[in-house]
């Protein structure tokens, strides 16, 4: 059997990957139906989130925070938000 991802959360709970996210990270701007709807999908489905991602993640925004672009070498094909990439030209300036 497949491993369940996100992108199967949010199309069995007819919403956005973004509010799958919002949902798995507990953030207040998803409305209670929503996030009900949500979370049945993730029980329905067993869902568990990446952890490998997860990780990804916290290092590319630890290293934006701390201002260390080498990690961020080494994960090339990550897409970075505008703020990132303003502090990234803030950096190598």
């Amino acid at each position: 059997m497949q491993k369940v991802t996100i992108k199967d959360v949010a199309h069995r709970a007819k919403v956005s990957l973004k509010t799958v996210s919002r949902v798995i990270n507990n953030e207040a701007a998803v409305r209670d139906s929503t996030r009900q709807r949500v979370q049945k999908a993730i029980e329905a489905l067993d869902f568990q989130p990446n952890m490998s991602a997860r990780n990804l993640r916290s290092v590319l925004v630890m290293s934006v925070r701390n201002a260390n672009p080498v990690a961020l070498v080494r994960f090339p094909n990550v897409v970075l938000t505008k703020a990132a990439v303003a502090k990234l030209e803030e950096i190598l300036k």
